[in-house]
């Protein structure tokens, strides 16, 4: 049951997370989705629970035609699970679905190698859940590569999927799952023309659909068994089969389906020579014509061909030849059609991809050029400023009436200054691809303590305590420049933005990961506002009166650096107040 919409009470996160997966299992995938929408906003929301709160929502949405929504839940998903060294299957369930997701779009190599991905994960394992969600994955896999003209791999990988589905307990839900890999495995038999294999299958599909309940099944196994019937010359058995299914259509009062139905039959009553082969293909004509399914229109109109050309009605035999070719035409005149805005959505696709990359090198440009030439006078005035304090020193002179504060000033404003030019040059590197790695083997807790005594001072100015815990051992590989900018600019933010309050810094090497994080009390963050952390020039408080200067670069650099190392930041408000900054990057990037 769906949580009350406007009840007082919040639901735990467990409760919405099973309800949500609830919802997807009886088809209301609206509901689904509403749930899994109410997760994600959860800012209490813990990392496995938002990966299955994505996966939830993956599925709801693919289930709404909304592929491009599914395919950035479940990737996203799976990354966070990757990243973060969740269960291995959740994140094997979140790249099945993407795959699944990949093969509604088209992209069929793409749903290919993430379902191969998720079998690999999953394969071996012992729990139920696992070998459930490998024997899919061979089905699925199985599909994919009936597709790309591999039939034999095919039949592989779904005789593979039902040993591992007969092996599991009957309460599972292993038999229907045995359902459907029987018919499909059937199906494709029946396409190599293993016409006994096929049959078999087919029947122990229909079987079990019976015993389990599961009506379209039923039906699927029907329409094989009268096909495999037919193709062995068991008309009689062909007939009776299909006799079931057509019963079931016009029960169910699909048109199509329907449509479908009769023109099976129809093609079997005329082999056996029966004249009520004219009227099942008749009523599949009308029903064609009523749904407009271009495909079963054609079909219709041959099956008449070939009945008018038995009886030598030759003259309306040709009257149904016009039409097919008409059909034809039309087909093609609306494929050229598609074919052509295809080309032009395309061509602006790529019009506006080049106008942003113009754009977009143009301001990195533009960027470089400003920053450089503000920066040479104030390299000026840095240094004359350096040197008028020199002198007064050597001097004797240097008093506060003599101007020792306002050279300090000058000094002060023109280094801030200089840091923010430099800042915005490293944006316009890094925006630009220009940035390049320096790989290195260092000693990270080296490049941490020196970070952190750095920033203790600038801490200690605003009245904060600035902790540590640095449990690294060895040596890593990476760029340690670029590590130390990350932490410097957390550090940066987390002083900027705390006063009187606790900073902590916390390090430590997690799996093949270094992980690491900066804790403060300062004045937290909106959870709907954490989007907004990473962009370039962007604050919690943009208006012009707020109390904290900056150009709100030190996040947007901070993320730059961390997909530049391979990994990635994340960042949530902290009870009762401040914000968590979460990193990790890879111990080991390859040198070269």
């Amino acid at each position: 049951m769906a949580p009350p919409r406007d009840s007082g009470e919040t639901p735990s996160i467990g409760d919405l997370l099973a309800q949500a997966e609830a919802a997807n299992e009886r088809h209301d995938f609206v509901d689904g989705r509403r749930l899994a929408d109410l997760l994600l906003d959860r800012a209490d929301l813990d990392l496995a629970s938002r990966a299955g709160a994505l996966l939830q929502k993956g599925v709801a949405e693919l289930h709404l035609g909304a592929y491009d929504a599914s395919s950035r839940a479940c990737w996203t998903g799976w990354v966070l699970a990757r990243q973060h060294g969740l269960d291995p299957l959740v994140s094997a369930q979140l790249r099945a679905q993407l795959g699944v997701v990949c093969k509604q779009q088209g992209r069929h190599d793409d749903a290919l190698e993430h379902a191969l991905g998720a079998l690999e994960e999953v394969e071996g394992r012992s729990e139920i859940a696992a070998r459930e969600l490998a024997a899919t994955l061979h089905n699925n896999i199985a599909v994919i590569l009936l597709g790309q003209r591999d039939p034999d791999s095919s039949i592989a990988h779904f005789e593979r999927g039902l040993a591992l589905l007969e092996r599991l307990p009957e309460a599972s839900g292993a038999r229907a799952a045995r359902v459907i890999q029987h018919i499909n495995l059937g199906r494709v038999l029946l396409r190599l023309d293993r016409d006994t294999e096929a049959a078999t299958h087919l029947l122990a599909g229909f079987e079990l659909a019976v015993a389990t309940g599961h009506d379209a099944a039923r039906v699927r196994a029907l329409e094989g068994l009268a096909d495999a019937n037919r193709k062995q010359g068991r008309l009689d058995e062909a007939l009776a089969r299909i006799d079931e299914v057509v019963a079931h259509w016009e029960a169910a009062s699909d048109p199509l389906m329907r449509a479908g139905a009769y023109n099976t039959r129809g093609s079997i009553l005329l082999e056996r020579g029966d004249p009520g082969a004219v009227t099942d293909f008749q009523r599949a004509l009308e029903l064609a014509d009523q749904t407009g399914h271009a495909d079963l229109r054609l079909l219709a109109r041959q099956n008449l061909v070939q009945v008018c050309e038995a009886e030598k009605r030759f003259e309306e035999a040709c009257r149904w030849h016009h039409e097919i070719q008409a059909l034809k035409e039309e087909r093609f005149d609306a494929l050229r059609s598609q074919q052509v805005e295809e080309l032009k959505v395309r061509h602006a696709l790529q019009a506006a991809r080049d106008a942003a990359e113009a754009a977009s090198r143009a301001k990195s440009s533009f960027l470089a050029v400003t920053s450089h030439e503000l920066r040479t006078p104030l390299n000026a005035i840095v240094g004359y400023a350096e040197l008028l304090l020199e002198e007064l020193e050597i001097d004797g002179a240097l008093t506060a009436d003599a101007g020792e504060d306002d050279l300090h000033r000058i000094l002060g404003s023109a280094r801030r200054l200089l840091t923010l030019i430099d800042r915005i040059l490293t944006l316009a590197s890094l925006e630009s691809g220009q940035e390049r790695l320096a790989i290195a083997v260092f000693t990270p807790s080296v490049v941490f303590r020196q970070v952190v005594q750095a920033a203790t001072s600038a801490a200690a100015s605003r009245g904060n305590t600035l902790r540590s815990d640095l449990a690294l051992e060895g040596e890593m590989c990476s760029d340690p420049q670029q590590l130390a900018l990350v932490l410097q600019h957390l550090l940066e933010n987390a002083v900027a933005f705390t006063e009187g309050g606790e900073i902590e810094v916390r390090a430590e090497r997690r799996g093949n990961d270094l992980w690491f994080q900066v804790a403060d009390q300062g004045i937290g963050i909106a959870p709907d506002q954490v989007a907004k952390l990473f962009q370039p020039f962007s604050q919690v408080d943009m208006s012009y009166t707020r109390e904290r200067e900056g150009l709100g670069l030190g996040l947007t650099l901070c993320a730059h650096h961390c997909r530049l190392l391979g990994g990635s930041i994340e960042a949530r408000p902290q009870d009762p107040r401040g914000t968590v900054f979460e990193v990790r990057v890879p111990w080991q990037l390859e040198l070269g």
